[in-house]
């Protein structure tokens, strides 16, 4: 079971927990408001337009956007806090990983990125930056 955050580095838009579940094979939601989870499932309750909510029922595992609010965070009280510090901390190795994880690539991913100029008057620079936006982005 995979929860993310609605706030994201993909434009605000909340996609990225969508696309990990997409891509991992998994059934996903988004704007979680509630869950409950049970029998190999979980349901979900989904913030609609207008006030409106969705339940709806996934099979696990599954990959979650929650919205602010899902989940009251607990402090630790103060005799938490000291007792904490004396606890042992465990150290896993990497060999000591029974985990079915495996690691297949990594890398620097290629960069594409070229910075383009804009010369001219301030008309024929507007124009210009019109016509990237129209016909290179596609944004207007």
């Amino acid at each position: 079971l995979i929860f993310s955050g609605l706030q994201s580095d993909d434009v605000g838009m909340g996609q990225t927990g969508v696309i990990l579940g997409e891509m991992m094979g998994m059934a996903t939601a988004s704007l979680a408001m509630a869950t409950e989870v049970g029998d190999g499932k979980i349901k979900v309750k989904r913030e609609l337009e207008a006030g409106w909510f969705q339940w709806v029922s996934l099979t696990l595992p599954a990959s979650i956007t929650i919205q602010s609010g899902l989940n009251t965070p607990r402090y630790p009280s103060l005799k938490g806090i000291m007792g904490a510090k004396r606890k042992e901390i465990k150290v896993i190795e990497p060999s000591d990983n029974d985990s079915m994880q495996s690691l297949e690539k990594i890398y620097v991913p290629q960069s594409d990125k070229q910075t383009v100029m804009i010369e001219g008057s301030v008309d024929q620079m507007v124009e210009k930056l019109i016509d990237v936006f129209r016909n290179d982005i596609k944004v207007l």
